[in-house]
């Protein structure tokens, strides 16, 4: 026998909870994005306070082919992730963008001649080079651990029954191996690296933000190219860009990016976009993207400035996994 009542008040909730996933959405959907300036948020923080949650994504949502090239069986899961940002004057978001400013940068190096591809395109930094964005990172770096925490134990992440891809990839590099003893303890680095991923393929078509859909990921911009919105009256800047080998001026790619990013360059802005959660193979990771990048270029190639040798014997970390 059908509880009628039982029913009608499930039907109810049902529809309720429904209602309130896609009014957060369209709010999401057409909202102005505020990005959080990394030291108000840092100074800001208050003690207990739950940033982040991973939830299922309403449609599973798995990557094949390029997109998941880092991926061993070919395969990743996607996980949204909620950002809670109602303390620094903001809302609930899906994802989150941040804002760091006057980043010294560690030059890319040229491709490989042969393979003319990089292990990992990425801007880095170390906490020694930005103490702001360290603190920064040290709180979204517990953040992260603990929702996957919390995702594990409601089953939101299913682990493997092997043991594989449950390792949770942190968001810095604190250590590397230890060369003289294969088996010994890591080597704790003085100074934690930071790495951002640089991504020039484009947003897709169906992204819930709409001035987002077919942009590049990551755009370079250059701060001597001083502009004013006449509209707001905001001052923005022109695109960066390199010389090719003729000496014509060309856009920035994945192919000429070592030719901006070099030694001694300052990004004067970054705006980072911490994206989605996923797991493959890999690890459990948090995607983050710098989406914007300002780059002063008038310290660049200067040997008197930048870095030393203290990435020289760094490992590359466990990577970010598959790219949503």
């Amino acid at each position: 026998m059908i509880d009628q009542k039982k029913m009608k008040i499930n039907t109810i909730s049902y529809i309720n909870l429904n209602m309130s996933k896609q009014l957060y959405t369209n709010n999401y959907r057409n909202m102005a994005i505020r990005a959080c300036d990394v030291e108000e948020f840092a100074n800001k923080y208050p003690e207990n306070h739950v940033l982040l949650t991973i939830q299922k994504k309403k449609i599973a949502e798995t990557k094949t082919g390029t997109d998941a090239k880092k991926s061993v069986a070919g395969q990743c899961t996607f996980y949204n992730t909620i950002y809670d940002m109602e303390p620094f004057g903001g809302k609930k978001n899906i994802s989150e963008w941040f804002v760091i400013k006057n980043v010294p940068l560690k030059a890319i190096s040229e491709p490989n001649p042969e393979t003319k591809e990089w292990k990992r395109l990425q801007l880095v930094t170390t906490y020694s080079k930005c103490p702001t964005l360290g603190k920064f990172m040290d709180i979204m770096d517990k953040q992260w651990k603990t929702a996957v925490d919390v995702a594990i134990s409601d089953k939101t992440i299913v682990l493997s029954k092997t043991g594989a891809g449950n390792q949770v990839l942190d968001l810095v590099q604190r250590n590397r191996a230890n060369d003289d003893d294969e088996e010994g303890e890591p080597i704790l680095l003085e100074s934690p690296i930071v790495r951002f991923k640089i991504c020039f393929d484009n947003y897709k078509s169906n992204h819930p933000l709409a001035h987002l859909r077919g942009k590049p990921k990551t755009i370079f911009k250059d701060s001597k190219k001083v502009q004013m919105d006449k509209g707001t009256g905001r001052v923005t800047y022109g695109l960066a860009t390199v010389m090719d080998d003729n000496g014509n001026e060309t856009a920035v790619t994945a192919d000429n990016i070592h030719k901006l990013i070099t030694r001694g360059c300052v990004a004067k802005k970054i705006r980072v976009h911490f994206e989605s959660a996923n797991k493959s193979k890999s690890g459990i990771a948090l995607t983050r993207y710098a989406s914007e990048v300002v780059v002063d270029t008038s310290a660049c190639g200067d040997t008197n400035v930048g870095f030393t040798d203290e990435y020289s014997d760094i490992e590359e970390d466990g990577g970010d996994g598959p790219q949503n």
